[in-house]
């Protein structure tokens, strides 16, 4: 195998990484509790969804400079399905309602913290 070849299969295996890691964002975003989303936890994980989508995007920079067209990566698409997952990726964390804010001094809305507090919280054994 050429060189290129072995660089391009490199390359392609950390994309793929990257990928996975978009998808798993997704995910476990999806699984935290309400009351962690708050405005500076959705801005953090943005930040770090564009550190992710940042790395992708330079790595295809490089797999277009090997030239090698024929490659699985591109006759399947593989950067188009990346991008279409980070931008629902982000869409979602954008559209998610926020968590009350704590320092807030509505009563209504100390109750429903309170409320949602109270829910994620674990049974114990008495």
């Amino acid at each position: 195998m050429s060189k290129t070849k072995e660089e391009l299969n490199r390359l392609v295996i950390q994309q793929e990484e990257f990928g996975k890691k978009i998808v798993q964002y997704h995910s476990n975003w999806k699984k935290d509790a309400p009351t962690r989303k708050t405005e500076k936890y959705i801005s953090q994980r943005l930040d770090t969804l564009e550190e992710i989508w940042t790395s992708v995007q330079d790595i295809h920079e490089k797999i277009i400079t090997l030239a090698i067209t024929d490659h699985p990566y591109f006759t399947s698409n593989y950067i188009e399905k990346i991008q279409e997952r980070y931008e629902q990726c982000k869409k979602y964390l954008n559209d998610c309602p926020k968590a009350i804010d704590e320092t807030s001094t509505d009563p209504e809305q100390l109750l429903r913290l309170k409320k949602q507090q109270y829910k994620s919280q674990p049974l114990s054994n008495k």
